[in-house]
């Protein structure tokens, strides 16, 4: 899938098809790198390989790459099965919501 993506040209060297080191978000996600010259967002990689989620780091070694992806989905950061796992189990929405995002304050919206 990747050879069809527009720039991208893979050579006889796999260990030469990412260039440099990915760019990341403070919260890991990639949000760029570059692969057989073709500059890709993560989300681009992650469609085109089926990854579970953009939050991944990739190395390339004696047995090819290896992608070690964190979390399952579009980086929002809240599992939606960890969250209705922890509303069967009792917890309310703001026991959920300060789980999942740490130091948030919730107010009352300003009329």
């Amino acid at each position: 899938k990747l050879a069809s993506v527009e720039g991208c040209t893979l050579g006889e060297d796999p260990a030469a098809w990412i260039s440099g080191e990915p760019q990341t978000s403070s919260s890991g996600t990639v949000t760029k790198i570059t692969i057989g010259g073709a500059e890709l967002t993560g989300t681009q990689l992650r469609e085109a390989l089926g990854l579970r989620s953009a939050c991944f780091t990739v190395a390339y070694g004696d047995e090819g790459f290896t992608f070690t992806v964190l979390g399952y989905g579009h980086g929002v950061g809240m599992s939606q099965y960890g969250a209705d796992y922890m509303a069967r189990q009792g917890s309310d929405w703001e026991e959920i919501l300060h789980y999942y995002y740490k130091g948030v304050v919730i107010t009352e919206p300003s009329a």
